[in-house]
């Protein structure tokens, strides 16, 4: 079982050092380090040294999230030696944990690993439950395993240097975890009009870590209820595919609220007149979420695109059963089901009507 510690403290300065400094004593720990703190922290300079053999400087970009990178990480292992004895400790966002963590998942069938997740996306989501891969022939997670880390270490504090990208990927999924879990959560959430500083909100948090926490401790291979996780992600799969094809800078939650963005409003379309606009005024609020970012167009982006091209991304999607294409659909805030059907034709008419609402809105 994962030890998941979080420090939500409103103190101190939020340099690496002081998420380091929570990390079980260990004798000679190797490192994957997301190259970002090569330059900004003070713990690599006075505790490692940045030209240390024992780290591996791992550059967080999507395209490097792959089997290649992977084989270059078990190449360093194997030059230092490691066994199954050695511990590793990985710090950074998501595709920095992902992508270690499917390294030593693998690495003579497994190594131990501890994760440092320094992005609000890696500390809500991507550090908990196991889930590591790397994308392979343009799907996203298409190679991958399910493996827990010993530990989960993460500080609120070192979020404080996160960019507007990051921002927005952590809190759509701290939206999602509202939506399909807790009505409570999303009403907090909704009622902020512009997406805040993580580093002003532990408590949030805290709050949506334990919820995929508790989804993930009683399904950890996805055989039932923690399907609920992929809800809005068949549409952003889909998207970031897409993206990546094209050279679009899409962050991932931009992708995840345009998904969710779709499912909400088919959702609206399946569930009881009561819940049907609580769903749809749901859409509109991650809506205005997405639109705040306009550095990325990312909704005129979508608007372009050829609703079959991005069905074709869906079908290729992992979750998938046999011919069709599964999403997660919500009767109610906090109610969500899992393996429910789509069809291309419905699918057209939701996107058709998701995308030309929001151009028409950016225009």
């Amino acid at each position: 079982m994962t030890r998941y510690c979080l420090n939500s403290s409103r103190s101190g300065t939020g340099d690496l050092h002081e998420a380091m400094t929570w990390i079980p004593p260990q004798s000679n720990p190797l490192f994957i380090i997301d190259t970002f703190f090569q330059k900004e922290s003070a713990f690599i300079f006075n505790e490692i040294h940045p030209s240390s053999k024992r780290i591996f400087w791992f550059d967080a970009d999507e395209t490097q999230k792959s089997i290649e990178r992977a084989i270059a990480i078990w190449e360093w292992l194997v030059e230092l030696e490691a066994n199954r004895s050695t511990p590793l400790v990985i710090v950074g966002g998501g595709i920095t944990l992902d992508t270690g963590a499917f390294a030593a998942s693998t690495f003579q069938r497994g190594i131990p690993f501890t994760l440092v997740p320094t992005t609000l996306l890696a500390q809500v989501d991507a550090s908990i439950g196991g889930k590591n891969g790397v994308n392979f022939l343009t799907i996203k997670n298409y190679l991958g395993t399910i493996t827990e880390p010993t530990h989960v270490i993460a500080d609120t504090r070192v979020l404080a240097t996160l960019p507007a990208a990051h921002v927005i990927s952590g809190w759509m999924e701290m939206v999602k975890h509202g939506l399909i879990a807790d009505p409570e959560l999303w009403r907090t959430l909704s009622s902020f009009q512009y997406v805040p500083r993580p580093e002003n909100e532990p408590e949030l948090i805290r709050t949506s870590s334990q919820i995929k926490f508790n989804i993930v401790q009683d399904d950890l291979r996805e055989d039932g209820r923690r399907k609920i996780l992929n809800f809005g992600h068949t549409v952003a799969h889909a998207l970031e595919s897409l993206a990546s094809r094209e050279a679009m800078n899409v962050p991932h939650g931009m992708a995840v609220g345009l998904g969710m963005v779709f499912s909400l409003t088919w959702s609206a379309q399946l569930t009881t007149e009561n819940s049907r606009q609580t769903l749809l005024d749901a859409a509109q609020i991650v809506r205005a979420w997405i639109e705040q970012f306009t550095e990325f167009n990312c909704i005129n982006w979508a608007a372009s695109l050829d609703a079959l091209e991005v069905w074709n991304n869906m079908k290729r999607d992992k979750k998938n059963r046999a011919d069709e294409v599964l999403e997660v659909a919500l009767k109610a805030i906090g109610e969500a089901h899992w393996d429910e059907p789509i069809t291309r034709p419905v699918f057209e008419e939701v996107w058709q009507q998701i995308v030309h609402e929001n151009s028409s809105a950016q225009n």
